[in-house]
C-alpha cells in the first residue's frame, strides 16, 4: 500500500540485551562484554533476593535495564 514506517531516535528502542545468566549458568562472555565481574553480578542478584539457583534468565540491556526470569517451582 506504499506506507512507510519510521522509528525516531526517541522511540523505545533501547539497544542490545546481554544475557548474563542462562538456565542458572553464568555467561562469563556476557560479563566480559559489559566489563562487569561475577561479584558485581552476585550483588545484583542479592539486591533482588534471588539466589543463582532460582534464575533461569538474567540480562542487562544497553539502557541499564534488567530482565529477570525465575525458574518455575517444582
Amino acid at each position: 500500500n506504499g506506507q512507510l514506517s519510521v522509528i525516531t531516535a526517541q522511540s523505545s528502542v533501547v539497544g542490545l540485551d546481554h544475557p548474563l545468566i542462562v538456565d542458572g549458568q553464568i555467561n562469563k562472555n556476557g560479563l566480559m562484554f559489559i566489563q562487569k565481574s561475577e561479584s558485581w553480578l552476585a550483588r545484583e542478584l542479592k539486591k533482588r533476593h534471588l539466589p543463582l539457583e532460582r534464575v533461569f534468565f538474567f540480562s542487562l540491556d544497553d539502557g541499564g535495564n534488567f530482565t529477570v526470569i525465575e525458574k518455575e517451582s517444582k
